[in-house]
């Protein structure tokens, strides 16, 4: 996984209808991964990181941990979900 780059994305829904909104990202450790403004991910080094969805029209946002460790043969799927069902994978 170090080296590797992945894309998060994000599907809003409201009352189980997709929408449209802004999303934008953060980690909470600049030097295990870099992440976008478009949710492009770069592994860096083994550590622990979040990543962060944000709902800007709506105000909320979820998280996701995953720890980094050397460059495993596996690949990660994961779901955010909000009060207003945000999907992130």
């Amino acid at each position: 996984m170090i080296g590797d780059t992945v894309q998060l994305s994000a599907t809003l829904y409201i009352n189980n209808a997709i929408t449209n909104g802004t999303i934008t990202w953060e980690n909470t450790d600049m030097n295990v991964a870099a992440i976008d403004g478009t949710g492009k991910v770069t592994f860096l080094s083994d550590g622990s990181v979040s990543f962060k969805a944000y709902w800007v029209e709506k105000d909320i946002s979820e998280t996701s941990d995953i720890v980094i460790v050397g460059n495993p043969d596996i690949s990660y799927t994961y779901k955010i979900s909000g009060f207003y069902m945000a999907y992130c994978f």
